[in-house]
């Protein structure tokens, strides 16, 4: 009869090193996706505030270089007033308004931020091709107005002393596809003395003369996914205002 020779199998100790071996590789290949995931997903939140931004500059522009606007440019200047009259929160012959302030908001991911809480509202009247904020053409002979603003999540609009409507702005989805308008600060560049110069910029606090404004110069305070703030900073040059003092 044949002997069956004794097989060798593993002991404590080096079963013990093999594990330890192999939770040691796993917590690497672990780490290795918990970091591309993060990656991934800061990406993903960066591109997401790009595209953000990029509109939101697109629909400023859009609609405030429309201010003073109207197809009568012969009677534009000598009959401002009849063109545009009061109307709240407009004076006679005003096209554009502001108003001013700073609001505390909370932040993606927790924690709060003092933000700048501006707003700013211009009018103009038909003409082809004139839109308000939410893409509407504005209907002929008719005059419109259309406030820009932020509640600390999104970017709003009103369109004729309406309803507050969201533009922009998730502050209900994952972390990582969020994207909050905290705050919004206007300074308004003044023509102070007729030259068609910009002399200073004021925020609406410190316009005396709203019909002295050339440019309004837009801060958004953006945050997306669990990213620090960050400021998108343009400006929007108001060429119906020219020659209006």
């Amino acid at each position: 009869m044949n002997m069956i020779k004794n097989s060798r199998g593993f002991n404590l100790v080096e079963l013990l090193i093999g594990m330890s071996i192999g939770l040691f590789l796993l917590a690497g290949l672990l780490t290795f996706f918990g970091q591309n995931r993060q990656a991934y997903s800061y990406q993903q939140s960066q591109s997401g505030q790009q595209g953000s931004e990029r509109l939101a500059n697109i629909m400023f522009t859009n609609v405030l270089q429309q201010a003073g606007y109207s197809e009568l440019t012969n009677q534009r200047i000598l009959n401002r007033i009849s063109l545009f009259p009061a109307a709240a929160p407009f004076a006679d012959g005003q096209a554009v308004f502001g108003t001013e302030g700073n609001d505390t908001v909370n932040l993606i991911g927790g924690g709060t931020l003092v933000v700048p809480d501006d707003a700013i509202a211009v009018r103009f009247l038909d003409g082809i091709g004139i839109i308000d904020c939410i893409g509407n053409p504005v209907p002929v002979a008719a005059m419109s107005s259309v406030e820009f603003a932020v509640d600390g999540v999104n970017l709003n609009c009103t369109t004729d002393g309406g309803a507050a409507r969201p533009l922009m702005g998730d502050d209900q989805g994952p972390i990582a596809q969020q994207i909050r308008f905290l705050g919004m600060a206007v300074a308004y560049g003044l023509d102070t003395n007729s030259d068609e110069s910009i002399d200073s910029f004021r925020r609406a606090g410190s316009v005396t003369n709203w019909n002295q404004v050339r440019v309004a110069e837009i801060e958004l305070v953006i945050q997306s996914g669990s990213r620090p703030p960050e400021t998108l900073s343009f400006a929007v040059s108001l060429e119906n205002m020219r020659g209006i003092s």
